[in-house]
């Protein structure tokens, strides 16, 4: 209505790709930016040569970027928190159960030396291969052992293992709208709603996807990327490891 303002806070390994692609429906935007999984996860960034000045009709110079986007930008908690005036109309964020997200945060690490280097031009089997001889490779233990060694020293991390409470605040009452992962069909239409427009829900940035997309890629084929499941000792020290966020957004889990 030109009048509404609202917020959405965003945290790792909650939907925050799915979300994005949401709000540039909002803004238009997501028509010059098509999603492509293969292309996202195995293809290098945009780079500065991929950029083309051209010249506009009003003589100024604008840039050309046929590159897939890059949304994974996340402002630090100190600067979110600041307050804005005025506060806005709608706050919200989205949560995920600290156990699956963890899992998913694991998964999203073993996958990391494919998609590096697809990005650098590296052969991706022997990246892979590589990769499988570290001691951490497919250990959920060695992964738990990293996110408790990572909480006592915070400052140098991986964003994908830290706490939700770290990048949403540890006060619910802050959102006047807190959705669970899960329900992203319900996000969709509460912004389908607000903007009076309806929306596409998008469905990506899936673990299972990216295991497809390695199982067809020639180089890949055939090499171990599933995590093992969780045994219920390392389910516990999971949910001891983020027992914060249980107790901020528990109830929507």
């Amino acid at each position: 209505d030109g009048r509404t303002t609202f917020r959405y806070v965003r945290a790792s390994k909650n939907a925050s790709t799915s979300m994005l692609y949401m709000l540039l429906q909002i803004t238009g935007e997501a028509a010059y930016y098509p999603w492509d999984e293969s292309r996202h996860f195995l293809t290098k960034q945009r780079t500065p040569e991929m950029c083309v000045l051209q010249k506009g009709e009003d003589d100024g110079w604008v840039v050309i970027n046929d590159a897939q986007m890059r949304l994974r930008q996340y402002t630090p908690l100190p600067y979110c928190g600041r307050q804005t005036a005025p506060l806005p109309d709608i706050r919200f964020c989205l949560v995920r159960d600290p156990v699956e997200r963890f899992v998913s945060a694991c998964q999203g690490l073993v996958f990391r030396p494919y998609r590096d280097a697809s990005r650098s031009g590296e052969d991706i089997r022997r990246a892979g291969l590589a990769a499988q001889s570290r001691p951490h490779f497919l250990d959920m233990d060695a992964y738990i052992a990293i996110a408790e060694a990572q909480k006592q020293t915070p400052q140098s991390d991986l964003r994908v293992l830290s706490s939700q409470k770290r990048s949403l605040g540890g006060h619910p009452d802050y959102y006047t709208h807190i959705f669970a992962v899960r329900q992203l069909a319900r996000v969709r239409d509460f912004l389908s709603e607000l903007m009076q427009k309806p929306l596409a829900l998008p469905n990506i940035n899936r673990t299972r996807r990216k295991r497809e997309i390695l199982a067809e890629h020639p180089a890949a084929r055939g090499l171990d990327v599933a995590m093992p499941p969780l045994t219920a000792q390392q389910r516990q020290r999971i949910e001891e490891l983020y027992a914060e966020d249980y107790e901020a957004f528990g109830k929507y889990f």
